[in-house]
């Protein structure tokens, strides 16, 4: 795992870790995965990671593991008791998939663990986007990917592209959409 987090003396919360997504951590959240080598990753993508850990949620994000060209990202534990649905669940870390040629792609794998609910249902019987849960059927290879770094035993990928939400990126430092475009899945994450 992880280094220890850091602590965020400076809110009056002595012992809460920092996290990413949205909010502080806490001793129940799980400690983020061990991250890979940033120095072998190309430079657009190591500028796009300090773009990413500048917004004020995601100074722990990185990348955790690598397959091919693709990276995935781990951008922290995201509080879910102020989303549109009503998860289940209270808390879920995030992932994004990205191509290694960031900005040259149309990013859309954002991964949860665990896999989240909606009154005891899977978000993918809700929600209006392709959600996938099951490693071995279509797109679980995603689902694969993050439960390879994670402590959690469910996930779920959701296909959510940037260019559907005009957050497509045109410049390396536009990997801070990461959060919103996150924050955008979890918000739907309920349907019509």
């Amino acid at each position: 795992m992880a280094d220890k987090p850091t602590t965020r003396e400076d809110s009056g919360d002595a012992g809460a870790r920092t996290s990413g997504g949205n909010h502080i951590a806490t001793t129940d959240d799980p400690e983020p995965p061990a991250a890979i080598d940033e120095s072998e990753l190309k430079p657009d993508f190591q500028t796009g990671l300090t773009a990413l850990r500048d917004r004020d949620r995601c100074q722990e994000a990185r990348p955790v593991k690598r397959r091919g060209n693709d990276v995935l990202v781990w951008l922290g534990v995201f509080d879910l008791t102020d989303c549109t649905p009503d998860y289940d669940q209270s808390r879920a870390e995030g992932y994004f998939l990205l191509s290694e040629d960031f900005p040259q792609d149309d990013p859309h794998w954002f991964i949860t663990t665990p896999a989240l609910t909606v009154n005891g249902r899977d978000v993918g019987d809700h929600c209006d986007r392709n959600t996938f849960r099951d490693p071995d059927q279509n797109h679980g290879d995603k689902v694969s990917l993050v439960l390879e770094v994670s402590d959690a035993d469910t996930a779920l990928a959701w296909s959510w592209r940037w260019s559907h939400m005009d957050l497509e990126p045109d410049d390396p430092a536009d990997m801070s959409r990461a959060v919103l475009a996150a924050e955008s899945a979890l918000n739907a994450g309920g349907g019509n």
